[in-house]
């Protein structure tokens, strides 16, 4: 279904050559699976939207939508174990506007809990028959494999697994870039030159503590500073 997407966005620029201006890489989605709640960049995805304003937990003020370059963190809170799921749906146009001669590899080698997979894509509610990686996304396993057989249409996904002890915080950051980044990565290129290279990275932190209970504490301790004071003065 993609494919006739594409081959439609592939005719715009006949129609208003304006419109290639956009540059070689393009966002067609990014979506995650957390902890089995799904979220999507494509407007009206079901159950979330990925960008929803104040009812979003992303953080996406340092990603393009457009390009589809940039990081998005998450952070992910109570006690017990944890899933996080990005896909990422990048095109990489060349020369000839091609959107099927892609090649992907993971490199470096995976931490504990980091899971990859790279494969035609899927996309919002219609995963490509060709493809599985949208539904292994979504179903919350990936395949820790390069599915690619010859040059083709790409899709990414990386995944995190890990546990988290009560008055912990998980801060997920999932990033996009043409530069490099070292360590475990996933990296898509084609035949113009042009790469893009997905990491994920996990740090834990302590929760914060909510504000009604700070107000509670704080006033806890006030009121124990004044009895403090008046058993002194009575002394």
């Amino acid at each position: 279904m993609k494919r006739l997407c594409l081959v439609a966005i592939a005719l715009l620029p006949l129609l208003a050559p304006s419109a290639a201006s956009a540059g070689p890489i393009s966002l067609f989605e990014v979506a995650f699976n957390v902890d089995g709640n799904g979220y999507s960049s494509i407007a009206g995805f079901q159950p979330h939207d990925l960008d929803a304003g104040s009812g979003s937990p992303f953080d996406v003020s340092a990603f393009d939508f457009v390009t589809g370059l940039g990081s998005i963190e998450l952070k992910v809170g109570g006690a017990g174990n944890h899933s996080v799921f990005g896909y990422f749906d990048l095109d990489l146009a060349d020369s000839n506007n091609s959107l099927f001669d892609d090649l992907g590899e993971a490199l470096g080698a995976a931490g504990a809990g980091q899971g990859f997979e790279i494969d035609e894509p899927g996309f919002a509610g219609y995963p490509a028959p060709q493809s599985d990686i949208y539904s292994h996304v979504f179903g919350g396993v990936l395949e820790d494999a390069n599915n690619l057989a010859a040059p083709d249409d790409v899709a990414m996904a990386l995944s995190m697994l890990f546990a988290l002890n009560p008055g912990e915080q998980g801060v997920l950051v999932f990033s996009a870039s043409t530069t490099d980044p070292g360590g475990f990565r996933l990296r898509q290129f084609d035949q113009s030159g042009a790469e893009v290279f997905l990491s994920s990275s996990l740090r834990v932190v302590p929760a914060p503590v909510p504000e009604p209970v700070m107000t509670l504490l704080l006033s806890v301790a006030m009121a124990g500073g004044a009895m403090r004071r008046r058993f002194r003065a009575r002394s």
